[in-house]
């Protein structure tokens, strides 16, 4: 159990020793007892464990000695779990029971690393891309700018079965994710090269809805360059498959996209429009995400009609949705927002 334990990186709960290490809360208790394991405060009523730097990296050296079967068993249970995680994660993106999720995973940090590095190092092309897709709001709203780049560079990087649907279904979706990362970091034009291919992707499949998903990106990509011409049309196209397929929260993103165009444009009452329509629908659909950024748009294009008032008055609602769900991304053109009104 100890050196099966040796695959955590970080702290790990009870759930997690089970499945990776079939470790019962009895064995806990004993490795614990003998100083063996630490028991350290919880996340809420989660009790977490811990080993000692050292210890773990002796055990590691114990099983890589236990055989190459061995140690692969116990990777690969680690990185199951951790993928059966992320979609449970997923299943909630951009609602409001999201935020309880990236709270669970953000103790897991260190472990998901693990899990990215091995299934990269050992070729698990297609389940290290649904992992990396499955991440998404972790990734870019919860993640310092850079860190999911990388992870999600060297997979996509992967030679990969272009005949397999749900191969190409995950690289696209890991796709989409890779080009908002790019933009974190100014990969302007590697942004747009991931949201095209991930567009491709998405029409030979005939999702419909990925594909307004990467041409929402392509116009994000194309107005943070400042090329509003292609944003609008990007976005537009967006918009026209999101009517088509008749899908509220898709609808909501495209005429968040809209408004921030419109807004860039100098369009200020055209671009409250599209964004208070968005806001609603977000607002309606529950959607977290959705309703902090607009709030963050509005907050801009009001301190832009020069209305301070309900400027700040955005901005703060933006804060106390951040408050709750630790987004990083965004908030320093809050913080900037307020203090020119301040």
């Amino acid at each position: 159990v100890l050196c099966r334990l040796s695959v955590f990186q970080g702290t790990f709960t009870h759930e997690a020793a089970v499945q990776v290490a079939d470790a019962s809360l009895s064995d806990l208790y004993t490795l614990v007892d003998k100083s063996l394991l630490h028991r350290g405060p919880g996340l809420g009523e989660t009790t977490r464990y811990d080993l000692h730097g050292l210890v773990r990296q002796y055990l590691a050296g114990r099983l890589r000695e236990a055989g190459q079967a061995e140690a692969a068993q116990a990777h690969e249970s680690h990185f199951d779990f951790f993928l059966s995680m992320a979609d449970r994660a997923l299943d909630f993106w951009d609602t409001k029971q999201e935020k309880g999720w990236l709270k669970r995973l953000e103790p897991e940090r260190a472990n998901l690393h693990a899990a990215v590095r091995w299934a990269t190092e050992h070729a698990k092309v297609e389940r290290v891309l649904r992992l990396n897709a499955a991440l998404v709001t972790f990734w870019i709203y919860n993640s310092p700018a850079g860190e999911a780049s990388d992870w999600l560079e060297a997979s996509l990087s992967m030679a990969w079965d272009k005949r397999s649907r749900s191969t190409m279904r995950a690289r696209a979706r890991a796709l989409v994710v890779a080009g908002h990362a790019a933009l974190q970091v100014s990969e302007i034009e590697l942004a747009k090269a991931r949201f095209q291919e991930a567009g491709e992707l998405f029409s030979r499949l005939g999702d419909r809805r990925g594909l307004a998903w990467s041409l929402r990106g392509s116009g994000f990509a194309c107005l943070v360059q400042g090329d509003l011409t292609e944003a609008q049309s990007h976005a537009q196209e967006s918009l026209g498959i999101c009517h088509e397929i008749q899908q509220d929260w898709c609808l909501a993103w495209s005429l968040h996209e809209l408004g921030n165009i419109a807004s860039a444009r100098g369009e200020l009452e055209q671009a409250e429009r599209l964004l208070e329509d968005a806001m609603a629908l977000f607002q309606k659909l529950g959607r977290e995400v959705g309703t902090f950024r607009t709030l963050v748009s509005l907050g801009h294009l009001k301190r832009a009609q020069g209305n301070s008032e309900a400027s700040m008055a955005r901005y703060k609602k933006a804060l106390a949705i951040q408050q709750e769900t630790q987004y990083i991304q965004f908030v320093a053109q809050i913080l900037e927002g307020m203090a020119h009104i301040g």
